[in-house]
């Protein structure tokens, strides 16, 4: 099955080089973005961002990444950061050829903000 799920994952990314070249480390961070911010919670007005992540391989096709998530709310002084860790390992039926396996997210480290800690 990990190898049938490997060679899916290699068709549906593409084994061309250059510019079409997709980087499994991009896929992998990008596909952890939304269910960090419905963690975090992003109504209107409320902006995630995410630091650059590690992405780190652990086999068989799945992949850990590890970052900051920062929340600013507009109006409002400050931010909180977010220690994150999401795993994903390789999904055929997926438009970016991952799903989300594992994801922590930590609590809110408030800067700027001391009514908030």
């Amino acid at each position: 099955m990990v190898a049938v799920s490997s060679l899916c994952l290699a068709t549906l990314l593409g084994c061309s080089s250059g510019s079409d070249h997709v980087d499994v480390h991009q896929l992998a961070y990008a596909k952890c973005g939304v269910p960090i911010r419905e963690q975090i919670g992003e109504p209107s007005g409320h902006h995630v961002r995410r630091s650059a992540a590690e992405v780190q391989h652990l086999g068989d096709g799945r992949y850990r990444v590890a970052g900051v998530a920062t929340l600013t709310i507009d109006g409002e002084p400050g931010q909180a950061d977010y220690d994150y860790t999401c795993e994903v390992a390789p999904d055929a039926d997926d438009l970016r050829g991952f799903r989300v396996t594992r994801l922590d997210v930590g609590e809110a480290r408030w800067i700027g903000r001391p009514d908030r800690n």
